[in-house]
């Protein structure tokens, strides 16, 4: 079950970005990546990372968000899952502008194979906080798809936090 809605590069600017880290020249830069992994295609994405590999890890839409992020939050589990594959541990705890790690994404569309894969790489994941200093999982209860967030709490890590 993948996100249909697809949000234009042109409506995400560098103003929506508090932090002032991205500027419009490295919009465009990543502009091809970007609507790759929004469009949900791993080939090229694949393609665009062989040629700029410090994309993997770059701001890549006016919120700061990395491809993993916005593979996450699209719902693009097939993206997210050969991303992570490729990243480094600690890759996988980079943050947009509003302190949120690809893992929170991932949490919130309801695909638990997404986020378990996340974890597999970083059990950290769970317990790093977002902008309201809650870990992941306290927001999974208050988030609207419960459904995704209770497998995490049979994690080993997840569990001490119930």
């Amino acid at each position: 079950m993948e996100k249909e809605n697809v949000t234009s590069i042109s409506e995400i600017t560098p103003e929506d970005n508090p932090d002032n880290s991205v500027n419009e020249a490295s919009l465009k830069q990543y502009r091809p990546l970007y609507k790759a992994v929004c469009r949900g295609d791993w080939k090229a994405a694949n393609d665009f990372l062989k040629e700029h590999p410090e994309g993997m890890t770059s701001k890549i839409d006016g919120l700061g968000s990395t491809a993993l992020h916005i593979a996450a939050g699209f719902g693009h589990l097939h993206i997210v899952e050969e991303l992570v594959k490729l990243m480094s541990k600690q890759d996988l705890e980079l943050k947009y502008h509003q302190s949120v790690v690809a893992f929170f994404e991932a949490v919130d569309t309801g695909i638990v194979e997404m986020a378990e894969f996340m974890i597999k790489k970083n059990t950290n994941l769970v317990i790093i906080p977002n902008m309201q200093s809650s870990s992941c999982h306290i927001c999974c209860f208050h988030w609207s798809n419960k459904n995704g967030s209770l497998p995490l709490f049979n994690h080993p890590i997840g569990r001490t936090f119930t």
